[in-house]
């Protein structure tokens, strides 16, 4: 199995999360990512150029309409009733996605401070990642760990 070492910032790494946790559920028939970057474009486009409240009649409207365009390709695409999805080990393609989402996440835990992390203790971003597609879980390591652990192989050498 080839294996690659990407390199990429923390603001990267956030949205590379981000991406894979949406492509995963959407994969799998769960339409409220779209609907969350439907109203975060609607917010961006429509509502602030327009001055227009954030709870105003406008957005409840263009929420019901985006929520009636996605029933819609959810029976018409994923064959499945409305508020259902098929879950975990439903696409070889989402589950290597939905490990690497989990992958990323505790990392962010893992780089939280000792107070944030027993105030997150109980949040799934403190789960351990599990392996839910066949592909093994990515590894992050960060650029830091392994230039300390590079400076030290060089001073035993010396």
């Amino acid at each position: 199995m080839k294996r690659y070492t990407i390199q990429i910032t923390e603001k990267q790494m956030l949205q590379l999360e981000r991406a894979c946790e949406t492509m995963a559920r959407l994969i799998n028939g769960q339409m409220f990512p779209l609907q969350n970057i439907c109203e975060f474009a609607w917010e961006r486009h429509v509502q602030k150029p327009r001055g227009l409240e954030s709870c105003s009649n406008e957005f409840f409207e263009m929420r019901r309409k985006v929520e009636n365009c996605l029933n819609v390709l959810h029976i018409l695409c994923w064959d499945i009733p409305v508020g259902t999805d098929y879950g975990l080990h439903h696409s070889p393609d989402s589950d290597i996605l939905w490990d690497m989402y989990q992958v990323f996440r505790h990392q962010r835990f893992l780089e939280m401070s000792e107070e944030q992390q027993e105030r997150s203790r109980m949040s799934v971003i403190a789960e351990t990642p599990w392996q839910t597609g066949k592909e093994p879980l990515c590894e992050v390591v960060d650029i830091k760990d392994i230039e300390t652990n590079n400076k030290s192989k060089n001073r035993k050498k010396q």
